[in-house]
């Protein structure tokens, strides 16, 4: 009975040793991690990043975030974020290629603060542009929605692919612009709008669309 008992521990713990070297090794091939870079999203971002986990099955998830670090007159918000969110269907999946079809979320929020912005005055045929005023002003934009789109990912060297998103996603709109002071103004034109000092919002629904490229590794 002694030497019995013995036999059904020894075979219980093998049993066990081995069933969690299984289960280890199907997590390690099943689940993967990955890293994306997004050289086409720098408009919003000076930062542009997002991670991505694609489970057991066909279902993955990916975040990103842009973020705007440096100032900078190009644009005409030079502060904020924009993150997206991706819940991901792979419709084709292979070792090489992968395409998905995505659920999507999108927040935007940017803005600048004491800026001077030049208003011009354009003739009928839209070849010569007059200044007629220099309004110092703030303004910030924020957006929330959700829509859909495709994704795909190609295999270009051991685990670095490259991909993209075309995503259309309905979002509720607001910008809402503060105007401090008037520093120009030409007495030759009529018309004094904005008043000053004042805030103007606007607020409507819109279709917004990302077309963006990505560079991922595979972690």
């Amino acid at each position: 009975m002694k030497k019995l008992f013995c036999i059904i521990i020894l075979q219980l713990s093998v049993t066990s040793i081995f069933g969690q070297d299984t289960l280890l090794k199907t997590a390690a091939i099943k689940n993967q991690f990955i890293v994306h870079y997004y050289p086409s999203a720098h408009i919003i971002g000076d930062i542009a990043l997002g991670f991505e986990y694609a489970g057991k099955k066909r279902f993955a998830h990916e975040i990103s975030l842009n973020v705007k670090v440096f100032p900078s007159n190009f644009y005409s918000c030079n502060k904020g974020f924009r993150t997206d969110y991706l819940f991901k269907y792979d419709l084709v999946k292979r070792k090489r290629f992968r395409l998905s079809a995505d659920l999507t979320m999108d927040y935007m929020n940017v803005y600048f603060n004491d800026k001077e912005v030049s208003y011009f005055i354009e003739n009928d045929l839209m070849q010569d542009r007059e200044l007629y005023q220099i309004i110092r002003q703030s303004e910030r934009r924020t957006g929330f929605g959700i829509g859909a789109g495709t994704s795909v990912n190609l295999k270009i060297y051991r685990h670095f692919y490259l991909g993209g998103d075309i995503i259309f996603n309905y979002i509720s709109y607001r910008r809402t612009i503060e105007y401090h002071e008037r520093i120009y103004y030409n007495y030759w034109q009529p018309n004094t709008y904005p008043d000053v000092p004042s805030i103007e919002t606007y607020s409507r629904k819109i279709v917004s669309p990302i077309f963006r490229l990505k560079l991922s590794y595979l972690l």
